[in-house]
């Protein structure tokens, strides 16, 4: 239906610079930042927790190996059998060499062996300084360090001091002042490298099922309310055939659809009603118009300009009567002419607002139809002693149109212009490569500002004591519309009205 696509183009018009912030981007960045939030920290918290309980086990499981140790060099010592070759028998019968290596470190801090069999010299090449050593002489006879090989492997080293008592190990050149254990860490890094990616991609799955959720449980309340807000705008701009489907839940949403579902159906009835009563009043009017017309147009015709003596009507005053009779006769036809076009104005209304209103396009010219318009009003003009400035321009204006439509819009914006001026209108054409454009100017008191955005609204008139229906406005601008151009007016107070009429050209 054409009123269809005009009430469209109206809402979007109405909504336009209108802004509005997504419900589903107010969730995401709101409630799915939170949660993207909270599993990073728990993600983080469970990484930095694995690893602080790994790496304390491990150092726990150290320590505890190095005082079962230090228990056997005592049980050694008080069975007297504690030697230097007793530590080396020790540590190289170490049971635990696959999980760990111990050394036995000099009283100067000099990895003397290790259960590992290395040499010393080849030890303290390959070790390099050890802080834990250093640590546990100067502190309180332990220390733990926590670092990296030459080659880039973690590990974690605990050094333990061997109780004075054992004197006979400690002491002289070959003298044992500590013990010490070294494990690699890589293997428990991979495991909590496995945990926390096995809690990255949970914490990813979780993501995954509450943005799904979230946005079928957004989208659900989103898309009714998109599809209201577009009702909403088409109602407002006159579509009244306009409903929400069904949602099928039992809701605010659809409560809330329902309300305008029946709003918008009792509108339409209204509409209707009034479509109805107007197109019957303009026919009921028409017929006693045109009977009106008809006999005032035979009655002044009729009337003889001389009387002869034997005339009944005959008398002293009857030249005056006479006169009277045909001024009256004359504004009986100029205002049955002037109902006419206001009930002509109320049918195409009528039809606009019922969605009835056809077009009979064709390639016509548009310059054509101007010129008659022109031409129709050019003897008004003479006779409200006002001047018709019309610039004419060469060649022809094809558009694909209804010619009858376009000559009654010019004809309405010429008939308004000499409503208002006071000296003359100019009338000029000019045709583009894309479209062709008619500006009609007046030299009248021009339109108030506050008054010139509803200036096409139906039935507003800026200035009421101008005889007129106040739609002849609103009828042109949807039949531009409807042709696919644009009627553009510009006023100003004192000066005069100008309305640019723009038409697009047939490609």
């Amino acid at each position: 239906m054409v009123k269809a696509g005009v009430t469209r183009t109206i809402g979007e018009a109405a909504r336009g610079g209108r802004r509005s912030q997504s419900i589903a981007v107010r969730w995401f960045v709101k409630c799915f930042g939170v949660v993207v939030a909270l599993l990073v920290v728990l993600v983080a918290v469970c990484y930095f927790g694995f690893r602080n309980y790994y790496y304390y086990s491990v150092e726990q499981y150290l320590w505890g190996e190095l005082n079962k140790m230090s228990g056997v060099l005592m049980f050694e010592y008080d069975e007297g059998r504690a030697t230097p070759d007793s530590m080396y028998r020790v540590i190289e019968e170490f049971d635990k060499k696959r999980q760990m290596e111990l050394m036995a470190i000099s009283d100067s801090g000099k990895a003397v062996i290790a259960s590992s069999g290395f040499s010393p010299d080849s030890e303290a090449n390959a070790t390099g300084y050890m802080s834990d050593v250093s640590a546990a002489f100067e502190k309180d006879g332990r220390a733990r360090y926590t670092g990296y090989t030459d080659l880039g492997e973690k590990y974690m080293a605990v050094t333990l001091v061997l109780p004075k008592t054992l004197g006979v190990l400690r002491g002289g050149a070959g003298g044992f002042g500590a013990i010490r254990a070294v494990t690699s860490l890589e293997h428990i890094d991979d495991e909590i490298a496995l945990i926390t990616v096995l809690a990255f991609a949970g914490s990813v799955l979780v993501l995954v099922i509450v943005l799904c959720m979230g946005m079928y449980f957004v989208r659900s309340i989103v898309k009714p309310l998109a599809q209201f807000d577009d009702a909403a705008w088409r109602l407002s701009s006159g579509d009244y055939s306009v409903r929400l489907p069904e949602t099928g839940r039992d809701d605010e949403i659809s409560q809330l659809c329902d309300v305008l579902n029946h709003l918008a159906r009792e509108l339409e009835s209204a509409e209707e009603i009034k479509n109805e009563f107007i197109s019957s009043i303009s026919h009921e009017l028409r017929t006693p118009l045109t009977a009106i017309k008809g006999w005032a147009e035979t009655i002044s015709e009729s009337m003889p300009d001389t009387v002869s003596d034997n005339t009944v009507i005959y008398e002293a005053g009857l030249p005056e009567q006479r006169r009277i009779f045909k001024s009256g006769m004359k504004i009986i036809v100029s205002e049955t002419e002037r109902l006419s076009g206001m009930v002509e104005e109320l049918l195409d209304f009528s039809r606009m607002n019922s969605g009835q209103l056809v077009l009979r396009r064709e390639v016509m010219d548009v310059i054509a139809e101007l010129s008659d318009a022109v031409l129709i009003y050019n003897e008004r003009a003479r006779r409200d002693l006002a001047n018709i400035i019309y610039n004419e321009p060469d060649g022809a204006a094809l558009i694909d149109g209804d010619k009858n439509r376009i000559k009654q819009v010019f004809i309405n914006i010429i008939d308004n212009a000499l409503k208002y001026c006071k000296n003359s209108i100019t009338v000029t054409a000019a045709i583009g490569d894309t479209e062709v454009v008619v500006v009609i100017k007046d030299d009248g008191a021009g339109i108030p500002a506050d008054d010139l955005p509803k200036i096409k609204t139906r039935f507003f008139k800026a200035e009421n004591s101008v005889r007129g229906s106040g739609i002849g406005l609103a009828v042109a601008d949807e039949l531009i519309m409807l042709h696919g151009g644009t009627l553009d007016i510009d006023s100003e107070l004192g000066i005069g009205t100008t309305v640019r009429i723009c038409l697009p050209l047939i490609d």
